[in-house]
């Protein structure tokens, strides 16, 4: 999501210290839902759970910043690189020690680049950093928007001097953590439960996993090796509604909660204005009214000529509305890609435990989460 990584899978599988901090955190937001005397705040913090939210955040800040100090020396490589490509004369006496300064391996030495003291009698030592940022931002300008992540175009948004000088230009420290912790943590466990389901899915219906793995051939080509493009992951229609029709079934936010506006009159029952309501998404994707033989699995509900009759608020894996979820079509684009990738490459089969859907074992938190038995086996083709 950022453009950077950590490679925490090679070094820490599940077991990294953000990950676990986001999944006590959760535990303890459920908690407060089912035990209402843990929203009392002396209760809540005598139970020590107060404490370990604080310790939690501390953790998750932590992270983003060295996801940011990652990125912003990024910038600065790319910026020493592009120096780099001028000649020695081009470069004026000043400029050239401002210069060294934005490179990584002199901060890290100080002594090979000159004192504030030594430059200070330099009067326009201001005036040449505007201009070696504004060539930076130009030679950013050279990329195109889909080349840089979100991150990097924030950051890269401050060394413009535009936006230095007005700073309701750009995001804020605390706003620019608080998105990416919000992206990320609603990233982790919704993707990840889906593509694995799938797989799952695909396993037990060695019939349909044929008929996506011939499309994939027809789409992306003979080689697993090519990355597919944007445009082929859009013509991939058997492979999106097989998504879509395990999203149906187990959809990764079983629940969400919206606040009453104003008095809603909902058959028999009033719900006050400023009330909670929960809406509970599994039951209504498998609701008899809205589906026939609804715990069946059945890609080609999603074809254009099923989907058109269908109430469109039946069926919200994303939410809906002015608060659903931001990142619905990124999702959507990593787990084609990823269970693309995989197919291209294995046959999935049953496990020893897991051969039917009714074998598929979850339980529902904040989000709906895997329980062990969940297997498959994997061929190579």
């Amino acid at each position: 999501m950022f453009g950077v990584d950590f490679e925490i899978q090679q070094n820490h599988y599940s077991q990294h210290p953000y990950l676990e901090a986001v999944e006590s955190s959760f535990r303890i937001f459920l908690m407060r839902v089912f035990k209402p005397w843990l929203a009392v705040d002396p209760f809540y913090t005598m139970s020590g759970c107060k404490a370990r939210v604080r310790k939690n955040r501390s953790i998750q800040k932590e992270f983003m910043k060295s996801i940011i100090d990652e990125v912003e020396r990024k910038i600065f490589e790319e910026n020493v690189n592009f120096i780099d490509s001028k000649t020695e004369e081009e470069i004026p006496f000043l400029e050239r020690v401002l210069r060294d300064r934005l490179d990584p391996s002199s901060t890290k030495n100080p002594q090979n680049s000159m004192t504030d003291k030594e430059l200070l009698h330099e009067m326009v030592g201001h005036e040449v950093e505007r201009k070696i940022f504004e060539e930076n931002v130009n030679f950013i300008d050279s990329k195109t928007e889909e080349e840089i992540p979100f991150l990097e175009r924030v950051l890269r948004d401050r060394l413009d001097p535009s936006s230095t000088k007005n700073p309701q230009n750009s995001m804020t420290d605390k706003e620019l953590l608080h998105e990416m912790v919000g992206v990320l943590n609603a990233g982790i466990d919704t993707v990840t439960f889906t593509t694995s389901i799938v797989l799952i899915v695909l396993a037990v219906h060695p019939q349909i996993q044929q008929e996506v793995y011939h499309e994939l051939q027809d789409v992306l080509g003979d080689s697993p090796d090519s990355a597919p493009t944007y445009d082929q992951l859009q013509r991939l229609d058997l492979l999106t509604r097989v998504i879509k029709e395990t999203m149906r079934l187990f959809p990764a936010a079983p629940v969400i909660a919206r606040s009453a506006p104003y008095e809603v009159q909902c058959g028999d029952y009033t719900i006050p204005a400023g009330a909670t309501i929960g809406i509970f998404i599994y039951g209504l994707h498998r609701h008899p009214q809205l589906w026939n033989n609804p715990n069946q699995f059945d890609p080609d509900r999603f074809l254009p000529s099923q989907s058109s009759h269908r109430n469109p608020s039946g069926y919200v894996p994303f939410s809906l509305g002015p608060r659903g979820c931001i990142g619905s079509k990124y999702a959507m684009l990593q787990m084609k890609t990823t269970i693309s990738t995989i197919l291209r490459r294995y046959k999935i089969l049953p496990g020893d435990k897991c051969k039917s859907l009714q074998d598929i074992r979850f339980e529902f938190g904040m989000t709906m989460r895997s329980l062990p038995g969940n297997d498959i086996r994997i061929e190579p083709r």
